[in-house]
């Protein structure tokens, strides 16, 4: 990988583990193979994704679901030493982005400001 140029790589923890809650000793060997490889894990991607009966104003009980599974997302990211996490957007809302302020075809942002 660093012989690509590459220094890093985000991770989406529930699509690399499958479930939210890996085993330290999991996220450990992730870390592991991240560093063997000679790369950092700088930000946690969709840490959203998959979470069930999460919201922040639905109700007492999704927002503590929603904090116990930041909680969790937190001990991730502090076993992989990684400085950000990003929500991550739902489908629909990654189209209107890519509408409005144009997009490339996996769905990152590639130029702000009004369409032309």
């Amino acid at each position: 990988m660093r012989a690509l140029g590459l220094t890093a790589i985000e991770i989406a923890p529930f699509d690399f583990f499958r479930r939210w809650d890996a085993s330290d000793e999991d996220v450990r060997a992730l870390k592991a193979e991240i560093l063997d490889a000679g790369l950092t894990c700088p930000a946690l991607q969709g840490i959203l994704y998959q979470a069930p009966d999460v919201h922040l104003f639905a109700s007492a009980q999704t927002r503590a679901a929603l904090r116990a599974h930041l909680a969790r997302v937190a001990r991730i990211a502090g076993l992989l030493g990684t400085k950000a996490c990003v929500l991550g957007v739902r489908p629909a809302a990654r189209a209107a982005v890519r509408h409005n302020v144009g997009g490339n075809a996996n769905g990152g942002v590639n130029r702000v400001g009004p369409r032309r």
